[in-house]
Protein backbone atom coordinates (compact mmCIF):
# COMPACT_ATOMS: atom_id res chain seq x y z
CA UNK A 1 0.00 0.00 0.00
CA UNK A 2 1.28 3.51 -0.85
CA UNK A 3 1.61 6.17 1.86
CA UNK A 4 -1.67 7.77 0.69
CA UNK A 5 -4.42 5.40 -0.51
CA UNK A 6 -5.27 6.25 -4.12
CA UNK A 7 -8.30 3.96 -4.61
CA UNK A 8 -11.26 4.11 -2.23
CA UNK A 9 -14.84 3.01 -1.76
CA UNK A 10 -17.31 5.56 -0.42
CA UNK A 11 -20.35 4.89 1.74
CA UNK A 12 -23.00 7.21 3.12
CA UNK A 13 -26.75 7.02 3.81
CA UNK A 14 -27.12 10.31 1.88
CA UNK A 15 -26.89 9.84 -1.95
CA UNK A 16 -26.19 13.55 -2.43
CA UNK A 17 -23.41 13.35 0.12
CA UNK A 18 -21.89 10.43 -1.75
CA UNK A 19 -21.74 12.39 -4.98
CA UNK A 20 -20.23 15.44 -3.31
CA UNK A 21 -17.64 13.31 -1.55
CA UNK A 22 -16.85 11.47 -4.79
CA UNK A 23 -16.28 14.76 -6.62
CA UNK A 24 -14.02 16.18 -3.90
CA UNK A 25 -11.97 12.98 -3.67
CA UNK A 26 -11.42 12.80 -7.40
CA UNK A 27 -10.55 16.49 -7.43
CA UNK A 28 -7.57 15.78 -5.13
CA UNK A 29 -6.41 12.73 -7.13
CA UNK A 30 -8.19 9.91 -5.23
CA UNK A 31 -9.99 7.39 -7.46
CA UNK A 32 -13.44 6.34 -6.24
CA UNK A 33 -13.97 2.72 -7.25
CA UNK A 34 -17.62 2.69 -6.23
CA UNK A 35 -20.08 3.04 -3.38
CA UNK A 36 -21.57 0.69 -0.80
CA UNK A 37 -23.98 0.75 2.10
CA UNK A 38 -23.78 -1.11 5.42
CA UNK A 39 -25.78 -4.05 4.05
CA UNK A 40 -23.34 -4.92 1.26
CA UNK A 41 -20.18 -3.26 2.60
CA UNK A 42 -18.10 -6.39 3.03
CA UNK A 43 -19.12 -7.84 -0.31
CA UNK A 44 -18.37 -4.66 -2.24
CA UNK A 45 -15.01 -4.09 -0.57
CA UNK A 46 -13.95 -7.64 -1.37
CA UNK A 47 -15.18 -7.25 -4.95
CA UNK A 48 -13.65 -3.83 -5.64
CA UNK A 49 -10.48 -4.24 -3.51
CA UNK A 50 -10.05 -0.59 -2.41
CA UNK A 51 -7.03 0.69 -0.54
CA UNK A 52 -9.25 2.55 1.94
CA UNK A 53 -12.88 3.21 2.87
CA UNK A 54 -14.34 6.71 3.29
CA UNK A 55 -17.57 6.81 5.33
CA UNK A 56 -19.78 9.89 5.73
CA UNK A 57 -22.69 9.70 8.17
CA UNK A 58 -23.82 12.69 10.19
CA UNK A 59 -25.29 10.63 13.06
CA UNK A 60 -23.97 7.05 12.99
CA UNK A 61 -26.39 4.31 13.99
CA UNK A 62 -25.59 1.02 15.70
CA UNK A 63 -25.94 -0.94 12.48
CA UNK A 64 -23.22 1.21 10.92
CA UNK A 65 -20.84 0.43 13.79
CA UNK A 66 -21.65 -3.28 13.43
CA UNK A 67 -20.99 -3.11 9.68
CA UNK A 68 -17.58 -1.58 10.43
CA UNK A 69 -16.78 -4.38 12.86
CA UNK A 70 -17.72 -7.06 10.32
CA UNK A 71 -15.61 -5.35 7.67
CA UNK A 72 -12.59 -5.23 10.00
CA UNK A 73 -12.88 -9.00 10.53
CA UNK A 74 -13.45 -9.94 6.88
CA UNK A 75 -11.47 -7.34 4.91
CA UNK A 76 -9.30 -5.07 7.09
CA UNK A 77 -8.31 -1.76 5.49
CA UNK A 78 -7.86 1.91 6.50
CA UNK A 79 -11.20 3.58 7.32
CA UNK A 80 -11.88 7.34 7.59
CA UNK A 81 -15.24 8.17 9.22
CA UNK A 82 -16.68 11.68 8.82
CA UNK A 83 -19.53 12.65 11.13
CA UNK A 84 -21.23 15.39 13.17
CA UNK A 85 -21.50 13.17 16.26
CA UNK A 86 -18.94 14.38 18.80
CA UNK A 87 -19.96 12.03 21.62
CA UNK A 88 -17.09 10.11 23.23
CA UNK A 89 -19.26 6.99 23.36
CA UNK A 90 -19.71 6.93 19.58
CA UNK A 91 -16.03 7.79 19.01
CA UNK A 92 -15.01 4.85 21.19
CA UNK A 93 -17.45 2.48 19.48
CA UNK A 94 -16.32 3.46 15.97
CA UNK A 95 -12.65 3.18 16.87
CA UNK A 96 -13.12 -0.22 18.47
CA UNK A 97 -15.08 -1.35 15.40
CA UNK A 98 -12.25 -0.48 13.01
CA UNK A 99 -12.25 3.25 12.19
CA UNK A 100 -8.70 4.60 11.89
CA UNK A 101 -9.80 8.19 11.53
CA UNK A 102 -12.95 9.60 13.20
CA UNK A 103 -13.37 13.20 12.06
CA UNK A 104 -16.09 15.31 13.73
CA UNK A 105 -17.94 18.26 12.10
CA UNK A 106 -17.79 16.86 8.58
CA UNK A 107 -14.97 16.86 6.10
CA UNK A 108 -12.91 19.45 4.33
CA UNK A 109 -11.81 18.82 0.75
CA UNK A 110 -8.48 20.41 1.59
CA UNK A 111 -7.64 17.78 4.21
CA UNK A 112 -8.95 14.63 2.48
CA UNK A 113 -5.49 13.45 1.47
CA UNK A 114 -4.05 14.18 4.93
CA UNK A 115 -6.91 12.30 6.62
CA UNK A 116 -6.41 9.30 4.36
CA UNK A 117 -2.63 9.35 4.91
CA UNK A 118 -3.10 9.47 8.70
CA UNK A 119 -5.63 6.60 8.61
CA UNK A 120 -3.30 4.51 6.45
CA UNK A 121 -0.39 5.15 8.84
CA UNK A 122 -2.49 4.09 11.84
CA UNK A 123 -3.65 1.00 9.93
CA UNK A 124 -0.06 -0.02 9.13
CA UNK A 125 0.97 0.45 12.76
CA UNK A 126 -2.04 -1.55 13.93
CA UNK A 127 -1.24 -4.39 11.53
CA UNK A 128 2.42 -4.40 12.54
CA UNK A 129 1.47 -4.63 16.22
CA UNK A 130 -1.00 -7.43 15.46
CA UNK A 131 1.68 -9.34 13.56
CA UNK A 132 4.15 -8.87 16.42
CA UNK A 133 1.54 -10.12 18.90
CA UNK A 134 0.76 -13.09 16.67
CA UNK A 135 4.47 -13.86 16.35
CA UNK A 136 4.93 -13.68 20.14
CA UNK A 137 1.92 -15.91 20.63
CA UNK A 138 3.24 -18.40 18.08
CA UNK A 139 6.66 -18.39 19.73
CA UNK A 140 5.06 -18.97 23.13
CA UNK A 141 3.01 -21.90 21.79
CA UNK A 142 6.04 -23.32 20.02
CA UNK A 143 8.07 -23.07 23.22
CA UNK A 144 5.43 -25.15 24.99
CA UNK A 145 5.48 -27.66 22.13
CA UNK A 146 9.28 -27.89 22.27
CA UNK A 147 9.17 -28.49 26.04
CA UNK A 148 6.62 -31.29 25.58
CA UNK A 149 8.63 -32.83 22.74
CA UNK A 150 11.82 -32.70 24.81
CA UNK A 151 10.00 -34.51 27.61
CA UNK A 152 8.87 -37.24 25.22
CA UNK A 153 12.40 -37.70 23.88
CA UNK A 154 13.91 -37.74 27.36
CA UNK A 155 11.50 -40.46 28.45
CA UNK A 156 11.81 -42.55 25.28
CA UNK A 157 15.56 -42.34 24.70
CA UNK A 158 16.98 -41.48 28.17
CA UNK A 159 18.75 -38.45 26.67
CA UNK A 160 19.30 -35.24 28.61
CA UNK A 161 17.27 -32.08 28.08
CA UNK A 162 20.11 -30.41 26.16
CA UNK A 163 20.57 -33.49 23.96
CA UNK A 164 16.82 -33.61 23.25
CA UNK A 165 16.81 -29.97 22.16
CA UNK A 166 19.88 -30.44 19.96
CA UNK A 167 18.17 -33.42 18.36
CA UNK A 168 15.04 -31.39 17.58
CA UNK A 169 17.13 -28.50 16.25
CA UNK A 170 19.19 -30.82 14.02
CA UNK A 171 16.06 -32.25 12.42
CA UNK A 172 14.65 -28.73 12.07
CA UNK A 173 17.68 -27.60 10.08
CA UNK A 174 17.82 -30.78 8.02
CA UNK A 175 14.16 -30.56 7.00
CA UNK A 176 14.04 -26.74 6.77
CA UNK A 177 11.23 -26.51 9.30
CA UNK A 178 10.87 -24.65 12.59
CA UNK A 179 11.72 -26.54 15.77
CA UNK A 180 8.12 -26.00 16.84
CA UNK A 181 6.84 -27.77 13.73
CA UNK A 182 9.12 -30.75 14.33
CA UNK A 183 7.99 -30.82 17.96
CA UNK A 184 4.34 -30.77 16.96
CA UNK A 185 4.88 -33.73 14.63
CA UNK A 186 6.52 -35.72 17.43
CA UNK A 187 3.72 -34.89 19.88
CA UNK A 188 1.01 -35.82 17.39
CA UNK A 189 2.75 -39.12 16.65
CA UNK A 190 2.93 -39.86 20.38
CA UNK A 191 -0.77 -38.97 20.69
CA UNK A 192 -1.65 -41.42 17.90
CA UNK A 193 0.55 -44.13 19.41
CA UNK A 194 -1.10 -43.69 22.79
CA UNK A 195 -4.58 -43.90 21.26
CA UNK A 196 -3.67 -47.11 19.41
CA UNK A 197 -2.25 -48.55 22.63
CA UNK A 198 -5.38 -47.68 24.61
CA UNK A 199 -7.72 -49.16 22.03
CA UNK A 200 -5.49 -52.25 21.95
CA UNK A 201 -5.78 -52.61 25.71
CA UNK A 202 -9.57 -52.55 25.42
CA UNK A 203 -9.28 -55.32 22.85
CA UNK A 204 -7.22 -57.37 25.32
CA UNK A 205 -9.63 -56.76 28.22
CA UNK A 206 -12.48 -58.24 26.20
CA UNK A 207 -10.70 -61.59 26.54
CA UNK A 208 -9.09 -61.19 29.95
CA UNK A 209 -12.34 -60.45 31.76
CA UNK A 210 -13.88 -63.73 30.58
CA UNK A 211 -10.64 -65.60 31.34
CA UNK A 212 -10.62 -64.25 34.89
CA UNK A 213 -14.25 -65.24 35.40
CA UNK A 214 -13.47 -68.74 34.08
CA UNK A 215 -10.44 -69.04 36.38
CA UNK A 216 -12.59 -67.93 39.31
CA UNK A 217 -14.89 -70.85 38.51
CA UNK A 218 -11.97 -73.26 38.07
CA UNK A 219 -10.16 -72.07 41.20
CA UNK A 220 -12.89 -71.52 43.83
CA UNK A 221 -11.67 -69.77 46.92
CA UNK A 222 -8.92 -67.85 45.09
CA UNK A 223 -10.06 -64.30 45.74
CA UNK A 224 -7.21 -62.80 43.73
CA UNK A 225 -9.06 -63.74 40.50
CA UNK A 226 -12.09 -61.74 41.61
CA UNK A 227 -9.87 -58.79 42.57
CA UNK A 228 -8.07 -58.97 39.20
CA UNK A 229 -11.44 -59.01 37.41
CA UNK A 230 -12.57 -55.92 39.32
CA UNK A 231 -9.34 -54.13 38.34
CA UNK A 232 -9.76 -55.13 34.69
CA UNK A 233 -13.33 -53.82 34.62
CA UNK A 234 -12.23 -50.55 36.18
CA UNK A 235 -9.40 -50.29 33.64
CA UNK A 236 -11.82 -50.77 30.73
CA UNK A 237 -13.94 -47.91 32.07
CA UNK A 238 -10.84 -45.71 32.35
CA UNK A 239 -9.65 -46.56 28.84
CA UNK A 240 -12.98 -45.61 27.28
CA UNK A 241 -13.02 -42.32 29.21
CA UNK A 242 -9.46 -41.54 28.08
CA UNK A 243 -10.28 -42.39 24.46
CA UNK A 244 -13.33 -40.12 24.55
CA UNK A 245 -11.17 -37.23 25.77
CA UNK A 246 -8.27 -37.84 23.40
CA UNK A 247 -9.96 -39.05 20.19
CA UNK A 248 -11.59 -36.66 17.71
CA UNK A 249 -15.31 -37.43 17.69
CA UNK A 250 -15.95 -36.80 14.00
CA UNK A 251 -13.88 -39.60 12.41
CA UNK A 252 -14.01 -42.11 15.27
CA UNK A 253 -17.03 -41.24 17.36
CA UNK A 254 -19.23 -44.01 15.95
CA UNK A 255 -16.49 -46.64 16.40
CA UNK A 256 -15.86 -45.53 19.96
CA UNK A 257 -19.58 -45.59 20.70
CA UNK A 258 -19.86 -49.13 19.30
CA UNK A 259 -17.01 -50.26 21.56
CA UNK A 260 -18.62 -48.51 24.53
CA UNK A 261 -21.94 -50.23 23.95
CA UNK A 262 -20.26 -53.62 23.54
CA UNK A 263 -18.33 -53.10 26.77
CA UNK A 264 -21.54 -52.08 28.52
CA UNK A 265 -23.15 -55.40 27.58
CA UNK A 266 -20.14 -57.41 28.74
CA UNK A 267 -19.86 -55.39 31.94
CA UNK A 268 -23.50 -56.03 32.78
CA UNK A 269 -23.06 -59.75 32.16
CA UNK A 270 -19.99 -59.86 34.42
CA UNK A 271 -21.83 -58.05 37.20
CA UNK A 272 -24.88 -60.29 36.92
CA UNK A 273 -22.78 -63.49 36.76
CA UNK A 274 -24.05 -64.61 33.36
CA UNK A 275 -23.13 -68.03 32.03
CA UNK A 276 -19.61 -68.32 30.62
CA UNK A 277 -20.91 -68.98 27.11
CA UNK A 278 -23.01 -65.79 27.22
CA UNK A 279 -20.08 -63.80 28.55
CA UNK A 280 -17.86 -65.14 25.79
CA UNK A 281 -20.40 -64.09 23.16
CA UNK A 282 -20.44 -60.54 24.58
CA UNK A 283 -16.64 -60.54 24.74
CA UNK A 284 -16.40 -61.44 21.06
CA UNK A 285 -18.65 -58.50 20.18
CA UNK A 286 -16.39 -56.17 22.16
CA UNK A 287 -13.32 -57.68 20.51
CA UNK A 288 -14.69 -56.97 17.04
CA UNK A 289 -15.58 -53.36 17.96
CA UNK A 290 -12.22 -52.71 19.67
CA UNK A 291 -10.30 -54.32 16.79
CA UNK A 292 -12.04 -52.05 14.30
CA UNK A 293 -11.35 -48.96 16.41
CA UNK A 294 -7.68 -49.88 16.86
CA UNK A 295 -7.15 -50.52 13.14
CA UNK A 296 -8.81 -47.24 12.13
CA UNK A 297 -6.75 -45.25 14.66
CA UNK A 298 -3.59 -46.83 13.29
CA UNK A 299 -4.59 -46.16 9.67
CA UNK A 300 -5.37 -42.51 10.45
CA UNK A 301 -1.89 -41.81 11.79
CA UNK A 302 0.87 -40.47 9.52
CA UNK A 303 3.35 -42.55 11.55
CA UNK A 304 3.63 -45.79 9.61
CA UNK A 305 5.48 -47.57 12.41
CA UNK A 306 2.37 -47.59 14.62
CA UNK A 307 1.67 -50.99 13.05
CA UNK A 308 4.43 -52.35 15.27
CA UNK A 309 2.66 -51.04 18.37
CA UNK A 310 -0.62 -52.50 17.15
CA UNK A 311 0.92 -55.93 16.52
CA UNK A 312 2.64 -56.03 19.91
CA UNK A 313 -0.49 -54.79 21.68
CA UNK A 314 -2.49 -57.46 19.90
CA UNK A 315 -0.26 -60.12 21.44
CA UNK A 316 -1.68 -59.15 24.82
CA UNK A 317 -5.13 -59.98 23.51
CA UNK A 318 -4.04 -63.25 21.83
CA UNK A 319 -2.31 -64.50 24.98
CA UNK A 320 -5.46 -63.90 27.03
CA UNK A 321 -7.65 -65.27 24.25
CA UNK A 322 -5.72 -68.53 24.05
CA UNK A 323 -5.82 -69.01 27.83
CA UNK A 324 -9.55 -68.20 27.81
CA UNK A 325 -10.19 -70.73 25.06
CA UNK A 326 -8.31 -73.40 27.02
CA UNK A 327 -10.33 -72.64 30.14
CA UNK A 328 -13.71 -72.52 28.41
CA UNK A 329 -12.95 -75.71 26.48
CA UNK A 330 -12.32 -77.55 29.75
CA UNK A 331 -15.15 -76.00 31.77
CA UNK A 332 -17.91 -76.09 29.16
CA UNK A 333 -17.10 -79.58 27.90
CA UNK A 334 -19.35 -80.82 25.09
CA UNK A 335 -21.10 -77.46 24.79
CA UNK A 336 -17.80 -75.79 23.89
CA UNK A 337 -18.18 -76.52 20.19
CA UNK A 338 -15.37 -75.21 18.01
CA UNK A 339 -13.18 -73.92 20.85
CA UNK A 340 -10.36 -76.39 20.11
CA UNK A 341 -10.17 -75.22 16.49
CA UNK A 342 -10.37 -71.59 17.60
CA UNK A 343 -7.54 -72.13 20.08
CA UNK A 344 -5.39 -73.67 17.36
CA UNK A 345 -6.01 -70.66 15.15
CA UNK A 346 -5.14 -68.28 18.00
CA UNK A 347 -1.88 -70.16 18.59
CA UNK A 348 -0.87 -69.77 14.95
CA UNK A 349 -1.64 -66.02 14.99
CA UNK A 350 0.32 -65.54 18.20
CA UNK A 351 3.42 -67.40 17.04
CA UNK A 352 3.45 -65.67 13.63
CA UNK A 353 3.35 -62.28 15.36
CA UNK A 354 6.24 -63.30 17.65
CA UNK A 355 8.33 -63.89 14.52
CA UNK A 356 7.34 -60.47 13.18
CA UNK A 357 8.38 -58.76 16.45
CA UNK A 358 11.70 -60.62 16.57
CA UNK A 359 12.53 -59.26 13.09
CA UNK A 360 11.25 -55.73 13.80
CA UNK A 361 13.64 -52.79 13.13
CA UNK A 362 13.19 -51.50 16.69
CA UNK A 363 15.18 -53.63 19.13
CA UNK A 364 17.26 -53.38 22.28
CA UNK A 365 18.59 -55.62 25.01
CA UNK A 366 15.51 -54.85 27.09
CA UNK A 367 13.15 -55.71 24.21
CA UNK A 368 14.97 -58.96 23.46
CA UNK A 369 14.82 -59.99 27.13
CA UNK A 370 11.08 -59.25 27.30
CA UNK A 371 10.49 -61.28 24.13
CA UNK A 372 12.43 -64.19 25.65
CA UNK A 373 10.44 -63.90 28.86
CA UNK A 374 7.20 -63.96 26.89
CA UNK A 375 8.38 -67.03 24.94
CA UNK A 376 9.08 -68.93 28.16
CA UNK A 377 5.66 -68.06 29.54
CA UNK A 378 4.03 -69.06 26.24
CA UNK A 379 5.67 -72.48 26.36
CA UNK A 380 4.42 -72.96 29.94
CA UNK A 381 0.90 -72.03 28.82
CA UNK A 382 1.08 -74.52 25.94
CA UNK A 383 2.32 -77.23 28.30
CA UNK A 384 -0.44 -76.52 30.82
CA UNK A 385 -3.05 -76.61 28.08
CA UNK A 386 -1.93 -80.08 27.05
CA UNK A 387 -2.52 -81.61 30.48
CA UNK A 388 -5.78 -83.16 31.73
CA UNK A 389 -7.01 -81.95 34.05
CA UNK A 390 -5.44 -78.59 33.31
CA UNK A 391 -3.25 -77.13 36.07
CA UNK A 392 -5.29 -73.94 36.46
CA UNK A 393 -2.77 -72.19 38.67
CA UNK A 394 -0.14 -72.65 35.94
CA UNK A 395 -2.56 -71.33 33.29
CA UNK A 396 -3.28 -68.28 35.45
CA UNK A 397 0.40 -67.60 36.14
CA UNK A 398 1.49 -68.01 32.51
CA UNK A 399 -1.30 -65.75 31.21
CA UNK A 400 -0.38 -63.08 33.78
CA UNK A 401 3.31 -63.19 32.79
CA UNK A 402 2.41 -62.99 29.11
CA UNK A 403 0.17 -60.00 29.70
CA UNK A 404 2.83 -58.18 31.73
CA UNK A 405 5.58 -58.97 29.20
CA UNK A 406 3.63 -57.72 26.19
CA UNK A 407 2.31 -54.71 28.08
CA UNK A 408 5.89 -53.67 28.82
CA UNK A 409 6.97 -54.53 25.28
CA UNK A 410 4.19 -52.39 23.80
CA UNK A 411 5.39 -49.48 25.95
CA UNK A 412 8.98 -50.02 24.76
CA UNK A 413 7.89 -50.08 21.12
CA UNK A 414 5.81 -46.95 21.69
CA UNK A 415 8.92 -45.17 23.00
CA UNK A 416 11.00 -46.54 20.13
CA UNK A 417 8.53 -45.27 17.54
CA UNK A 418 8.71 -41.79 19.09
CA UNK A 419 12.49 -41.87 18.88
CA UNK A 420 12.45 -43.04 15.24
CA UNK A 421 9.96 -40.33 14.27
CA UNK A 422 12.20 -37.76 15.90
Amino acid sequence: MTMIPSKVVVTSPDPHGVEALRADLEAVGIQVLGTADERNLVRECIRQAPEALVWWEDWPEDRSIEALRLLAEAYPLPVVFYTLDASLERLEAATQAGAHGYVVNGYSAARLRADLAAAAARFRKERALAEQLEDLSRRHEERKLVDRAKGLLMRSTQMSEDEAFRWLRTISMREHRRVGQVSRQLIEAAHHAQAVNRAGQLRMLSQRCVLLRALAVALPGHDERHAALARSMERADQLLAELRRATAAAPFGDLLEAASQAWGRLRTGLQEADELSELDHAAEQLLVAAERLTSCLEAASPARRLHLINICGRQRMLSQRYAKQLALGALLGASASGLAEAAASTRIEFEQAVGYLQDAPISSGDIRELLAQAERAWQKLLAAGGQRPAPWAAVAEASDVLLDSFDRLTHRYEQGVQALIA
